[in-house]
């Protein structure tokens, strides 16, 4: 997928966040959500985060980002310490994190 065209979808996930989960507008029923992106290289996984604050300074814990040769071969380590938000580059839990 281009950077431009993975930017645009972004961009869409955050304007539903927005609208119907931050926002609280109705019928969603959403409480929380996490757009969880998956790359093959930790170049990548730097660009997708590099191209994804240019979405919103609110996205901050919306995005996350892992590269599958963190979890590769061992399927549940994908719940472990091994996501980055763009708050900054702590790895941190799906499962653990507040």
């Amino acid at each position: 997928m281009s950077n431009a065209r993975y930017l645009a979808k972004l961009k869409s996930y955050f304007a539903f966040y927005a609208t119907y989960v931050r926002g609280g507008k109705k019928p969603s029923g959403i409480t929380q959500m996490r757009i969880l992106s998956v790359t093959i290289s930790e170049a990548r996984k730097d660009n997708l985060r590099a191209i994804a604050q240019e979405v919103s300074t609110e996205a901050k814990n919306l995005f996350w980002f892992a590269c599958e040769k963190v979890y590769h071969g061992n399927p549940q380590e994908v719940l472990g310490t091994n996501w980055q938000t763009l708050e900054d580059d702590t790895l941190k839990s799906l499962y653990h994190h507040g």
